[in-house]
C-alpha cells in the first residue's frame, strides 16, 4: 500500500500546479518527511499571497520557483525511498519463500529423524545383547575346571630347528645363479639388433671389409689420424684387395662400386662419401655418383655442390652430355661428384632409361673408380634395376641399428645372384664394440713421432663378465 501511495504521489508531482503531499505515507524517513512538511507550508504561503494578488506578483513567482525546486528534490527522494521499499519487499519475499520451503520439508525431516531413532534403538539393543553374552561366556570359562596338568616343564635347545639356515643359503645361492642366467637368456632372445661383427661373419660366407668406428666428422680429411679415419682407410684397402681378386673387374676401365644397405639410416651415404674421398686422397681419379634419387644425401657432405643438377637432369635432357653435370669437389682435384639431381615423380622408370647404359659406358673410360650411392635394396627396386653396371657391391650394416633378420636377406640376395661380388661393412661401431681393437696415438719428444693401432684387451661390461663366468 505504501509503494502504491508513493507512486501516486510521484505522478501528482509531475502534473502542473502545486498540490499538497500527504506526510503520513513515509513516517520512517525523517528527512523526506521534513521536506514534505516544508513543501506544504510553502504551498500555504503561496495560496495566501494569491488570494490578495495575482500569480505574476514577484513574491508569488519567488515562492513558485522555490516550490518547483523542492518538487524536484522531493521527487528524487521519493524515488530513492521507493527503490529502498522495493528492495526490502523483495528481501521479505525471499525470507517468506525460504520459510515456506522449510515448513514444506519439515515432514520429510521428521521421517528421517524417526528412522534414525529406530536405527539407534536397534543398535543399542543389539550391543546390550552381545555384552550380556560376553559376560555369560566369561563366567562359563572361569567356572570350568581344568582337565589337564603339567607333568614336566618344557625346555628348548639354543639351536633353532626351523627354519634351516643351510636350506635358506642353498635356495639363495640357487636363485642368485638362476636370475642372471634368465636375464642373459631373455636379453639374448629379445635382442634382434646386430651388435658385433661376429653376428655377420658367422652367418655369411662373404668378404668382410671391416668395422667403421663412430665418427663426429662427416668426411675424413687427409691429415686425420683418428680411429674412425683409420678404420675407413682399412675398409678402403681391403676393398682394393677384394677388387683385385675379382676376374670380372677390368684393369683399364674404372672399377665401379655400388654401396647399398637394407633400409635407410644405416650410414650408406656416409660410407660411400668417405670411401670415395679416401680413393681420391691416394691419387685415384674418383667419381662419386648419387643414385638414391628418392632421398639424396651426398650434397650434405660437400660444400658448393648443387643437389638439383645431376643424374636425373641428364636422363631427362638429351641436349647436354654427362660431363656437363659432373661437379668438382672441394676436397681435392681427384674427386668429382655427380648428384642425383631433382627428385622425379617416376624414379623407377628413370632407372630403365637407355641413357644409363651410355652414361656408365662413357664414365668408365674417364675415371679410375666410380663409387655409387644407391637406394636401400630392402625398401626399393631401384638398385636391382641398375645392379648390372656394378663390378662389386659394398653392403652396409649399422651397429645396434640393423636387425639380425637383414643377414638372411643379404644371404638370399647373394644366393639369388641379384647382387654380385658383395662385401660387407659394419658401420657406427663404438670403441667397446670393435672386437677388442683399441687405437692409440703417441708422440715422443726427441725420439720422433708416429701413430699406430694394436690388438689390446678392452674393458668388459658387467653383462659380458657374467656371460664369461657362466661359460666357464
Amino acid at each position: 500500500t505504501t509503494i502504491y501511495l508513493i507512486k501516486s504521489t510521484i505522478l501528482s508531482l509531475d502534473k502542473k500546479g502545486y498540490n499538497y503531499i500527504p506526510d503520513n505515507i513515509f513516517p520512517s524517513n525523517n528527512i523526506l518527511l521534513s521536506q514534505v512538511v516544508k513543501y506544504n507550508e510553502d504551498i500555504d504561503k503561496r495560496n495566501k499571497l494569491i488570494s490578495g494578488t495575482t500569480e505574476d506578483h514577484p513574491d508569488v513567482k519567488r515562492i513558485s520557483n522555490i516550490l518547483d525546486g523542492k518538487k524536484i528534490v522531493i521527487k528524487e527522494g521519493m524515488l530513492n525511498f521507493l527503490q529502498k521499499l522495493k528492495l526490502e519487499n523483495d528481501s521479505f519475499v525471499k525470507k517468506l519463500n525460504s520459510l515456506q520451503n522449510k515448513t514444506f520439508n519439515l515432514p520429510t525431516q521428521d521421517k528421517k529423524i524417526s528412522r534414525n531413532e529406530r536405527t539407534i534403538t536397534i543398535i543399542s539393543e543389539t550391543y546390550k545383547y552381545l555384552m550380556n553374552k560376553k559376560e555369560e561366556t566369561a563366567i562359563s570359562l572361569n567356572s570350568t575346571a581344568a582337565n589337564s596338568k603339567v607333568i614336566e616343564k618344557a625346555y628348548c635347545n639354543n639351536v633353532p630347528i626351523y627354519p634351516s639356515k643351510k636350506l635358506i643359503f642353498l635356495i639363495a645361492i640357487t636363485i642368485g645363479l638362476l636370475i642372471p642366467i634368465v636375464i642373459i637368456y631373455i636379453s639374448e632372445v629379445l635382442d634382434t639388433k646386430i651388435r658385433k661383427k661376429e653376428d655377420i661373419t658367422s652367418n655369411l660366407d662373404l668378404p668382410f671389409l671391416g668395422n667403421i668406428l663412430t665418427s663426429k666428422d662427416k668426411l675424413i680429411s687427409l691429415d686425420n689420424r683418428s680411429p674412425a679415419a683409420e678404420s675407413i682407410r682399412i675398409v678402403k684397402t681391403n676393398l682394393e684387395f677384394v677388387l683385385k681378386t675379382l676376374p670380372s673387374v677390368g684393369i683399364i676401365r674404372a672399377k665401379t662400386i655400388f654401396v647399398t644397405s637394407t633400409i635407410s639410416k644405416e650410414g650408406k651415404s656416409f660410407v660411400c662419401a668417405n670411401i670415395a674421398t679416401s680413393f681420391s686422397h691416394s691419387g685415384k681419379k674418383t667419381l662419386l655418383i648419387g643414385l638414391d634419387i628418392r632421398n639424396p644425401k651426398l650434397s650434405e657432405y660437400f660444400e658448393g655442390i648443387k643437389q638439383d643438377f645431376g643424374f636425373t637432369n641428364f636422363i631427362s635432357n638429351n641436349e647436354k652430355t654427362i660431363d656437363d653435370y659432373i661437379q668438382p669437389s672441394n676436397i681435392n682435384k681427384n674427386l668429382f661428384v655427380l648428384t642425383s639431381g631433382f627428385i622425379p615423380p617416376n624414379p623407377s622408370e628413370l632407372m630403365l632409361n637407355e641413357n644409363i647404359d651410355l652414361m656408365f659406358d662413357t664414365l668408365k673410360d674417364k675415371f679410375d673408380y666410380i663409387i655409387v650411392d644407391t637406394a636401400p635394396i630392402g625398401l626399393l627396386s631401384d638398385t636391382s634395376l641398375i645392379s648390372r653396371f656394378a663390378d662389386a657391391f659394398v653392403y652396409v650394416t649399422r651397429c645396434k641399428y640393423s636387425d639380425k633378420n637383414f643377414i638372411k636377406e643379404i644371404d638370399q640376395l647373394n644366393k639369388d645372384k641379384k647382387l654380385k661380388n658383395i662385401s660387407l661393412v659394419f658401420n657406427d661401431v663404438s670403441y667397446n664394440s670393435n672386437s677388442g681393437y683399441v687405437y692409440g696415438y703417441g708422440y715422443g719428444y726427441g725420439y720422433g713421432y708416429g701413430y699406430g693401432y694394436g690388438n689390446q684387451k678392452e674393458e668388459k661390461t658387467i653383462l659380458e663378465k657374467i656371460k664369461i663366468f657362466f661359460k666357464f
